[in-house]
């Protein structure tokens, strides 16, 4: 979905930051439908890796973003 994105025509392009590092469900901003318990994911210093960013660094200089 990454790649996709990146790749598109748009001028900009948006990718959760979750997303870049793979992480999973239990890391989303928020849950559709549900007023209680949404907006409170942080970024924890152990998520970041190295290796999702040297991926995304590959993609934006393929596609020229």
């Amino acid at each position: 979905m990454i790649r996709t994105v990146i790749g598109s025509v748009a001028q900009m392009s948006i990718i959760p930051l979750q997303d870049v590092l793979g992480l999973d469900a239990s890391a989303r901003t928020n849950t559709p439908g549900t007023i209680i318990g949404n907006w409170k994911w942080k970024l924890a210093s152990q998520d970041i890796l190295k290796e999702p960013g040297e991926k995304l660094k590959e993609l934006t200089t393929l596609y020229g973003r």
